[in-house]
């Protein structure tokens, strides 16, 4: 029997959810934009950052069903994205990625007051977020070194 009352605990997983697909579509929209512009070991990175993320969204779906919730599916809305130079690029990142770590930090403090399983489930998504935090650290000190040029960080990045 599936869960149709949810507490504001799973909503907030629903909506984590949700903010994990969307990210994962704009990683995924920033690859595709690198590629057009011959940068392909930054888009293949972004690309790596899709998969991951979706895996992220993947791990809430499948953790809120085995809660028996009952989920919906969000949709996602087609976007823009063009940088203007390597900076603007990595602050938007580092951005994405400080706004995630946040979510995730707010609903793992929620789940240590109601439900000890979901909050060993969110200490694993935060481990998982501090690598992603120390990747956008990364990218920034990549483009000081570029210069902020797209040439030169394509040349610079590495796996």
């Amino acid at each position: 029997m599936r869960i149709n009352e949810v507490s504001d605990l799973l909503k907030s997983l629903m909506i984590q959810m949700e903010k994990e697909y969307k990210n994962s579509f704009i990683y995924l929209k920033i690859s595709s934009f690198l590629s057009t512009k011959g940068m392909n070991k930054l888009s293949k990175k972004f690309y790596e950052q899709y998969k991951e993320e979706l895996s992220h969204a993947e791990q809430i779906f499948e953790f809120l069903d085995s809660m028996n919730v009952e989920i919906e599916v969000p949709q996602v809305s087609s976007m823009k994205i063009n940088f203007t130079s390597p900076l603007e690029l990595a602050m938007f990142y580092f951005n994405l990625e400080k706004e995630t770590t946040d979510s995730l930090t707010e609903i793992y403090n929620l789940a240590r007051e109601e439900d000890s399983l979901s909050e060993m489930f969110l200490k694993k998504m935060i481990e998982q977020q501090i690598h992603e935090t120390d990747e956008t650290y990364r990218l920034l000190d990549l483009v000081e070194l570029s210069e902020n040029k797209w040439y030169n960080l394509e040349l610079i990045y590495s796996d």
